[in-house]
């Protein structure tokens, strides 16, 4: 009886370690779950919540959750850097099968000024098969991002317009881009958003739906999961006539 167990064991530990360093899609979706798809009938433990990171100092890191759900058998935390492959940090058996909401604390050391990402989840047996469940990404970044410098506005067309800018020195993770038309009280308009896949000294991005020959002032703003960070400064131009 003991062999069988050591041997259920030890399939496991090895049937867990290569779920979890399976790469998941390039862009992970920025919260909810996902599964490898339950069969009918079967009821599927939920992930990991309030997942969390936080800089303890520069280079160390604490990853905490709570357990969410009373029929997993094992948990498991993966990293990566910004948008790299996944890499598994942390597998254990599960503590607590018959209450939610026991917290669980893990600790990294990392690289400085650099932003980790994570994501927590779940393996639970059916059969001789492990089902998935994983939490959203989560960055860790110690303060909001520093202001980009040096923006300027080029090929300035008649609906739409470039703003070019040098990026935050510190912590971004994307920005957003703002236009208004001319006057004081004029509202700010989102015109979308930049996602840092790979970090370059120099971005560029397109306000959209502009209408021709109208004075229009632009900002780009950039943020992390930390909050906003200050904004560029203002630059402003007319479109051009159609």
């Amino acid at each position: 009886m003991l062999h069988e167990k050591s041997r259920r064991l030890v399939t496991a530990g090895i049937i867990a370690a290569s779920l979890i360093s399976a790469t998941p899609p390039a862009h992970a979706a920025p919260a909810g779950r996902s599964s490898t798809g339950p069969e009918v009938g079967h009821i599927q433990s939920d992930p990991p919540d309030r997942l969390r990171a936080s800089h303890i100092t520069g280079n160390r890191i604490n990853i905490t959750f709570v357990d969410g759900s009373t029929n997993e058998n094992y948990f498991f935390v993966d990293y990566r850097v910004r948008n790299g492959d996944w890499h598994g940090l942390w597998q254990a058996p599960t503590q607590s099968k018959k209450s939610m909401g026991l917290q669980y604390s893990i600790y990294q050391s990392v690289s400085r000024n650099t932003i980790y990402c994570y994501r927590a989840g779940t393996l639970q047996w059916k059969g001789f098969r492990l089902i998935k469940s994983v939490t959203g990404t989560y960055c860790a970044t110690p303060a909001a991002p520093s202001k980009p410098a040096n923006s300027r506005l080029t090929n300035i067309g008649s609906t739409s317009v470039n703003i070019k800018f040098d990026r935050s020195s510190k912590w971004e993770w994307g920005y957003y881009l703002w236009a208004k038309r001319a006057g004081a009280n004029s509202p700010w308009e989102y015109k979308g958003s930049l996602v840092v896949q790979t970090t370059k000294e120099t971005y560029t991005m397109t306000a959209n739906g502009l209408r021709p020959n109208r004075y229009y002032t632009f900002m780009v703003e950039p943020y992390n999961h930390f909050g906003r960070g200050p904004a560029s400064d203002q630059v402003s131009a007319t479109t051009a006539s159609r």
